[in-house]
């Protein structure tokens, strides 16, 4: 008698013999640290595929889980994302809002020196300023590092 495996859920293992549909994944994309761009491009096309199936038995999903986290830490490596700086982070504010350097420092009360310092990384802002632009962009003030 044959039973369907229950979806893999909560990072649980699935247990049990491992499906045919699983020996196959390995066969076709085996699990292994990503270290090239090659590997991890075939990785997101296998994660793909995947996604775009109706139904992936409980081996099938914990592959997937796997495979999915291998990716996102290759990822993590290949493409690091470092934080933008105060002064890149105000220049894109005030590029979608449509104004100057010189309009936003006269609405914040902010020296304009002050902000072309930023920008310039020669000065970071302090609290006070950035509770202002935080008020005055309507942004969450974590949105500049402190």
């Amino acid at each position: 008698m044959t039973t369907k495996a229950k979806p893999a859920t909560g990072g649980k293992s699935p247990g049990g013999t491992p499906s045919v549909a699983y020996w196959s994944l390995l066969e076709r994309f085996p699990l292994r640290p990503l270290g090239t761009a090659k590997e991890l491009a075939m990785a997101i096309q296998v994660i793909d595929d995947l996604i775009d199936r109706h139904h992936l038995d409980a081996w099938e999903q914990a592959y997937l889980d796997v495979l999915s986290n291998l990716v996102s830490t290759a990822e993590e490596q290949q493409y690091p994302i470092t934080a933008a700086s105060d002064g890149d982070t105000f220049r894109v504010l005030c590029e979608e809002k449509g104004i100057t350097q010189r309009d936003a420092a006269a609405a914040m009360g902010i020296a304009n020196s002050t902000l072309s310092s930023v920008i310039h990384g020669k000065r970071r802002f302090t609290r006070g300023h950035i509770r202002q632009m935080s008020e005055y962009f309507k942004v969450p003030a974590g949105t500049f590092a402190e």
